[in-house]
């Protein structure tokens, strides 16, 4: 009878852990949850994103990348949305530095591919405010979260990076 207790006291102890660690993965997975402060300014997807990378796992900063592939109705809210004015095109001046945020430790996670028909805005958390990738605001301790959207893809990125 006791093995029988111990069992089941260990079954429902996993059965918790299981829990407890599917929900906080989904949470990590879902950008309008992780970021809220800018949830509400600019469309960020609902649910969590068909791709996530945390590269800097065991570190003080923080190197986070959601990738999205937006649906019909998803799409048109973010086309909507590139009209608040806090959204950029990406062009051949920028995308370097577009590149940059998708960058850690030498290995690059933006596409080669992406299309020329992209946009991308980019919020700084210690000025709270949406800033120019090409803004000198160069300091210590910052920490940033730069969307960008490719129009012919449908794919829709956001990277959350501290350093």
């Amino acid at each position: 009878m006791k093995k029988h207790r111990k069992l089941l006291v260990l079954l429902i102890l996993f059965v918790l852990v299981l829990i407890v660690s599917v929900s906080y993965s989904v949470s990590c997975r879902t950008v309008s949850k992780t970021l809220n402060d800018v949830h509400e300014i600019i469309f960020v997807p609902d649910g969590m994103a068909d791709n996530y990378k945390n590269s800097a796992v065991f570190s003080i900063d923080e190197h986070i990348i959601w990738k999205y592939k937006l649906s019909p109705d998803e799409k048109q809210q973010a086309e909507q949305d590139l009209n608040n004015a806090v959204w950029n095109k990406i062009d051949e001046e920028n995308i370097s530095d577009i590149r940059d945020y998708f960058t850690y430790n030498f290995k690059t996670y933006l596409l080669d591919d992406i299309s020329d028909n992209s946009y991308y805005c980019l919020y700084d958390y210690s000025l709270k405010e949406f800033i120019n990738i090409e803004d000198d605001t160069g300091m210590l301790g910052w920490h940033r979260a730069l969307f960008v959207y490719d129009k012919e893809s449908g794919l829709y990125y956001c990277v959350s990076k501290s350093i």
